[in-house]
């Protein structure tokens, strides 16, 4: 400091009480030189706040951050213009942005979501999504990356605005919803929805959702979620397996064999066995790059009729 406060003196405030005593008392020369150099216990963070000395606090925000109640009173006192220094050089904890987001004040919140990514907490983010503000969901979830928790996600879905449940699937990305919200999202039964999830997880629907999408029973939608699914996984869970199966549509199970290079878990294996289809036997046979079928399937497929055929044909598989 430019010779304003000597060793000793500050030696003398270095307390909380003497560091609000030394504020009200001293000098504005002083004070700057102060605040320049050293940290500020948090009540006198408060009291500057407090009493509105913002020249005073924007000399000290300009080197350092305030503390977690300081932050609080400094979003609910101070002025626009220092609130928006302040975020541009510091994160807020998650009291203080929930005070900013009830200030409801537009550009502070763009600024604070632009320097976080976002950064709000699930009551934070539900309550953004409660107030309607179309414009500031739409920055939240761009800065953000799609970044909110599963209760967000539902209330998002619940909500029903298209235009922001597209903006944050396309925004969200591969990370994916969380189940209950994949599930939400089907129940909605919005095609357009779903298949831009379903593209942009990589068919990363988890094992219930994708159970609850094949009873919901749009062609479309399934035939998209085989394709991508199995380009990215290589097979469904067991439970998916038989349940497509136990739909029976042929369309569906013949792209699933072909996607999944003809690979079964054992038990689909027997139901497809049972259904006797010999077009979808011999594409499951023909499909796959190795590996002997189950011994069940074996012995239900040495019981038919073309078993010579069968084993002529695809001696790898037996």
């Amino acid at each position: 400091m430019e010779n304003c406060l000597t060793a000793e003196e500050v030696e003398t405030i270095a307390s909380k009480a003497r560091e609000i005593k030394f504020f009200n008392e001293g000098n504005k020369e002083q004070l700057l030189a102060y605040v320049r150099e050293y940290i500020l216990f948090n009540e006198t963070q408060v009291e500057l706040i407090e009493r509105g000395e913002e020249d005073l606090l924007l000399a000290y925000i300009k080197r350092r951050g305030l503390f977690y109640e300081a932050q609080i009173k400094f979003v609910e006192c101070c002025s626009r213009e220092l609130i928006l220094t302040y975020l541009r050089k510091y994160p807020l904890n998650r009291k203080a942005y929930s005070k900013l987001l009830e200030r409801g004040d537009k550009d502070l919140l763009l600024a604070y979501f632009e320097k976080s990514r976002g950064g709000f907490g699930s009551k934070a983010q539900i309550k953004l999504l409660e107030q309607g503000d179309k414009d500031l969901i739409l920055a939240y979830i761009k800065e953000s990356r799609g970044d909110f928790g599963s209760k967000a996600q539902i209330q998002l879905l619940e909500q029903g605005d298209k235009d922001l449940i597209l903006a944050y699937i396309e925004a969200n990305g591969v990370s994916s919803f969380w189940e209950g919200a994949e599930i939400k999202l089907i129940e909605r039964g919005e095609k357009d929805e779903i298949l831009a999830y379903i593209k942009r997880s990589r068919g990363g629907f988890k094992p219930e959702a994708q159970i609850k999408l094949l009873e919901q029973g749009e062609k479309d939608l399934i035939l998209a979620f085989i394709c991508v699914h199995t380009e990215e996984r290589a097979s469904f869970w067991k439970e998916v397996e038989i349940k497509l199966l136990e739909r029976g549509e042929k369309d569906e199970l013949l792209a699933y064999i072909e996607a999944s290079r003809g690979s079964l878990w054992s038990e689909a294996e027997i139901k497809l066995v049972e259904r006797g289809d010999k077009e979808l036997i011999f594409a499951y046979l023909e499909a796959s790059y190795g590996g002997a079928v189950c011994p069940k399937a074996k012995a239900m497929l040495k019981a038919r009729n073309d078993w010579e055929e069968i084993v002529t044909s695809f001696p790898w598989r037996f």
